[in-house]
C-alpha cells in the first residue's frame, strides 16, 4: 500500500472519530433535589421545576458538557443516595458541615444563608429581642419546630432546654402547618426561605430577622468522584469571575 493511501486511511479514521464525538449525546448528570424549598428549588405555577439551585446546576451542566436529569426525593434521602451512587450529585440548599463531609464531598460554596425564627403574625413576644435574649428564651419551655437534618434542627438541639420540645418535619410546608395548628411556638428556618414564606403567608406568619447562625451551601457528590468535583468547582469559579453567580443571586434571593 502506498504512503498516499495510508495517509488517506488515517485521515478518514480521524474524521470518523470526530464525527462520533460530535454526534454523541451529552452525558447525563443525575441530580437529586427536594423541590419544596422556595426560592432554591420548587415547582412554579406551570408545574416546572424552578429556583436558584435549579438554574445554577443547569448552567454548570452547560459549562461541563453534561445534560441535567433531576430526580425528586425527600431531603433526608439525598445524601444517602449520593453515598450509594444512585445519583451523581445532591443539590437542595445543602449546608456544608464537618459531619456531612465525612460522608460526601462538597463543591466550592456557591451561597451563604442564615437561620432565623418564624412565629405567628400576631405573636409580638419575640419582637425587638437580640440574639442572646432569643437563645435564652429558646432554652426555656418553648416548643420548637424545624425540618429534620436541616441546620436549623442541629442549632435547635444546642439551644433546647430541659423543659422545651423539638419537633422535626420532612419539609417546611409541614412545619408551617404545625405552627398554624399550635403544635409549636416557633419555627427555625433558613432566612431566604422564611422571607418568601412570609410574603406568601402575609398576615399569618412573620420572621424575627435576627441571625441565629450562618452557613455555606454546596453541591454534594460521592467522595470517590473527584473528577466531577473538579469540574463543578471550576464551573462555579468561572461563574463567580464572570458575574453569572451574582446575577442568579440577585434574581432569586433579593
Amino acid at each position: 500500500m502506498s504512503d498516499f493511501y495510508k495517509i488517506l486511511l488515517e485521515f478518514i479514521a480521524i474524521l470518523l472519530i470526530f464525527s462520533v464525538f460530535a454526534c454523541s449525546p451529552k452525558r447525563v448528570l443525575v441530580v437529586g433535589t427536594s423541590p419544596d424549598f422556595m426560592p432554591y428549588e420548587f415547582f412554579d405555577a406551570d408545574g416546572r421545576l424552578s429556583g436558584f439551585d435549579i438554574e445554577l446546576i443547569e448552567e454548570i451542566g452547560k459549562r461541563i458538557g453534561r445534560k441535567i436529569e433531576f430526580r425528586e426525593m425527600e431531603f433526608t434521602d439525598i445524601l444517602p443516595a449520593v453515598v450509594a451512587g444512585n445519583i451523581d450529585a445532591g443539590l437542595s440548599a445543602l449546608t456544608i458541615t464537618t459531619q456531612r463531609m465525612q460522608e460526601v464531598s462538597f463543591s466550592t460554596p456557591y451561597t451563604t444563608n442564615a437561620q432565623v425564627l418564624v412565629v405567628k403574625y400576631d405573636d409580638d413576644t419575640w419582637d425587638d429581642l437580640e440574639k442572646d435574649a432569643i437563645e435564652e428564651r429558646l432554652g426555656g419551655t418553648i416548643r420548637i419546630g424545624t425540618c429534620e437534618n436541616y441546620i436549623g434542627y442541629f442549632y435547635a438541639e444546642k439551644v433546647l432546654g430541659e423543659t422545651g420540645t423539638l419537633s422535626g418535619y420532612l419539609n417546611f410546608t409541614e412545619a408551617i402547618e404545625a405552627l398554624y395548628n399550635d403544635f409549636n411556638d416557633v419555627l427555625i428556618m433558613d432566612r431566604i426561605v422564611a422571607l418568601k414564606a412570609a410574603e406568601i403567608e402575609e398576615n399569618n406568619i412573620k420572621i424575627i430577622d435576627v441571625t441565629l447562625t450562618t452557613e455555606n451551601y454546596g453541591i454534594a457528590m460521592n467522595l470517590n468522584n473527584t473528577k466531577l468535583k473538579d469540574q463543578i468547582d471550576n464551573a462555579i469559579t468561572t461563574m463567580i469571575e464572570d458575574g453569572t453567580l451574582e446575577r442568579l443571586t440577585i434574581f432569586w434571593k433579593e
